[in-house]
């Protein structure tokens, strides 16, 4: 039975939070390599197709993709400088190795991004989705995923950021809910007979110390908050108690 491929509207794989998790996996990726700043993602991912790019890592659900030269830029950027020539070919091939290490960590951010069932998802031409990765107004990589995959990513977080609406809109909404406050002196039992009796200027014992704060109740249930009770004129006020 053929599985049923994830949709969302081409606008919403154009949406910076589309791009999001895989700018952030970048930062993190281009902080912990290299010396020196300045390497990022794009904005947002896009679907025009480049003959300049070379499949660097293949992985079914995405792709890393390079231009000419990219592992070695890679490396300079992970040294901290860019030799103009006197290089031999031992010098060249430590520097793709190292170049290739990069772009390994690189996948590995990007694998840790993709939801469950997202590896391996596509079709035979589908559309790929590229965010291309450089430093300054030069591109040397893109992350390159199949329209299935970055459908899957861009819906959870648009679920995940409706969630937080929500939340958000439910916590204002409570906000204004006006909500009974009532401050417990203490409790006495008497018998019915004893009640019966009491005159003008009968003391009543109650349960609590006579220098014991004040617990208040919030809505009818106890909380955690102690006042002293004081008068300001011709009313009585609590003052919060540590």
């Amino acid at each position: 039975m053929k599985t049923a491929l994830p949709w969302i509207p081409s606008a919403a794989l154009r949406h910076q939070r589309a791009a999001g998790p895989f700018a952030a996996a970048v930062g993190s990726w281009a902080e912990t390599w290299f010396a020196t700043a300045g390497w990022t993602a794009a904005d947002a991912f896009d679907s025009s197709v480049s003959p300049d790019w070379s499949v660097l890592r293949d992985e079914g659900a995405f792709q890393l993709l390079g231009k000419p030269k990219a592992l070695l830029e890679l490396a300079f950027a992970v040294l901290g400088e860019k030799p103009r020539q006197g290089l031999t070919d031992t010098d060249l091939r430590f520097l793709r190795r190292l170049g290739s290490r990069v772009i390994d960590d690189l996948r590995a951010g990007v694998e840790a991004i993709l939801p469950s069932g997202a590896v391996g998802m596509g079709a035979p031409g589908q559309p790929m989705w590229r965010l291309t990765v450089g430093r300054g107004q030069q591109t040397w990589l893109a992350i390159a995923l199949n329209q299935a995959t970055l459908a899957m990513v861009t819906r959870a977080g648009f679920s995940r950021a409706r969630d937080k609406t929500r939340l958000s809109s439910i916590r204002d909404a409570l906000d204004e809910v006006p909500v009974p406050l009532s401050a417990r002196i203490g409790s006495a039992k008497l018998a019915v007979e004893q009640i019966g009796a009491l005159e003008v200027g009968d003391l009543l014992l109650l349960d609590e110390a006579a220098d014991a704060p004040l617990r208040l109740t919030v809505a009818g249930q106890p909380s955690d908050l102690y006042f002293a009770i004081d008068d300001s004129g011709d009313r009585l006020t609590l003052t919060m108690q540590e």
